[in-house]
């Protein structure tokens, strides 16, 4: 007996890792968001798989990054630019605006 099946395609599903790592991108929007909404500077430590927001924390395990500080102002704006490195998914910080894109 023969099977054919067409039409079918297999779809990639992401590992719990970068879904974290998507999730932080997610924290971090809201963060500078609510920052600029609030008018509220938002100190930020990321250490592993901690971050810190205004000495809240989160955990993003299975997650780890690379430390980093960083603010954002009552504006939105970052500190510094810097690239944001975990589990070897990368993002970078645009100084000026703050916003994240993937490398």
């Amino acid at each position: 007996m023969l099977i054919v099946m067409t039409g079918m395609t297999i779809r990639h599903i992401p590992d719990s890792s970068y879904l974290h790592f998507k999730a932080l991108q997610a924290l971090l929007r809201q963060s500078q968001l609510e920052g600029i909404s609030k008018q509220k500077r938002h100190e930020i430590h990321i250490n592993q798989n901690k971050v810190t927001i205004n000495d809240k924390d989160y955990f993003f395990s299975p997650l780890v990054c690379d430390p980093l500080l960083f603010h954002y102002n009552e504006q939105g704006n970052i500190s510094k630019a810097f690239t944001m490195r975990c589990n070897g998914y990368k993002a970078v910080f645009q100084l000026g605006s703050g916003w994240i894109s993937n490398e």
